[in-house]
């Protein structure tokens, strides 16, 4: 399977996990959590902290409702996080093992240094300069 195949298949997936009943039912923290529909919903709220912000939460929610979902009224940053306080951090983990699980099963990877590189953050981390680092 080729590299955008791969990156497409975890895609379908995770949206396919997403907007299943069972997902919801399994990581919502109580019974009573979006058990009924509303403005934000138990799907935007997961693709929303998926969405990585990088500004304000009030900016970030606001640009999700109009730009994905194409609604002019958005809701209030409050709304959003009490919506996210429902959502059990089992979603994420179950998410993140889908993800790996589909990214691993392909068998054309390129390995680095003979290790399948799933994920960098944007850390900067300060290394010694010394002969062993640089031949690594």
């Amino acid at each position: 399977m080729k590299n955008s195949e791969t990156f497409f298949a975890m895609i379908n997936r995770v949206r396919e996990l997403i907007y299943s009943y069972e997902f919801k039912i399994i990581h919502r923290k109580e019974s009573r959590n979006f058990s009924r529909e509303g403005k934000i919903g138990f799907e935007n709220t997961i693709m929303m902290m998926l969405n990585f912000f990088k500004r304000s939460s009030f900016i970030e929610v606001y640009n999700f409702f109009d730009r994905i979902l194409k609604k002019d009224e958005a809701v209030s940053r409050q709304a959003f996080l009490q919506a996210k306080e429902k959502i059990s951090h089992t979603a994420f983990e179950e998410l993140f093992n889908e993800t790996v699980k589909t990214g691993l099963s392909t068998q054309d990877a390129h390995l680095y240094k003979g290790y399948r590189l799933i994920a960098i953050d944007s850390s900067t981390l300060m290394l010694e300069d010394s002969k062993e680092t640089k031949e690594y």
